[in-house]
């Protein structure tokens, strides 16, 4: 069983990168998920997506919402230890400095409601040891399990702080 489980993980995670590197090594037995050899053709194809996406990219999957991200993901994690602790924590327990403001998007999400679309939402975040304020343009969008129901919600995401504090320095100028 051990060599099956090394060979899917091996095979999904296989490949260049941080985050695949620390997929590979990481214990997904130990989460809701479990070992990577029992995921659905579903989680592990739409993992491969995110993980080969040059576009910061992150996962919630089942219930839990467990965590998966990008390479490109990393650096929104700031430094001081958000990042690798990030990967594979249960959402709600992971974002708790926004979970107010994000918590009811994915629900309705994972719910049947649709994607969702926000557009320099201003969420900040603790990061770098501190309270930051940030700005994000994102979607959160459903991704179905093999059996058709929703499983996981999809974010495809883009930092955009540098351009809304432009923006309002130019509006004050």
């Amino acid at each position: 069983m051990t060599h099956v489980r090394d060979e899917v993980a091996a095979g999904l995670f296989g490949g260049p990168g941080e985050m695949r590197a620390l997929c590979r090594d990481f214990d997904w037995a130990s989460t809701p998920l479990g070992p990577v050899s029992g995921w659905s053709q579903s989680l592990r194809t739409t993992v491969d997506i995110v993980l080969a996406c040059r576009n910061p990219m992150f996962l919630w999957w089942g219930p839990d919402l467990v965590q998966i991200y990008n390479d490109a993901y990393r650096p929104s994690l700031g430094a001081g230890g958000r990042h690798p602790r990030a990967l594979g924590m249960r959402g709600v327990e992971f974002w708790t400095d926004i979970w107010d403001t994000i918590g009811p998007q994915i629900e309705q999400v994972m719910g049947g409601g649709g994607a969702t679309w926000h557009e320099d939402q201003y969420l900040p975040i603790l990061r770098n040891g501190r309270l930051e304020d940030v700005w994000w343009t994102y979607s959160y969008s459903p991704v179905h399990d093999d059996d058709g129901s929703i499983a996981g919600t999809l974010v495809v995401c883009l930092e955009t702080t540098g351009r809304v504090r432009m923006g309002r320095g130019l509006r004050e100028s």
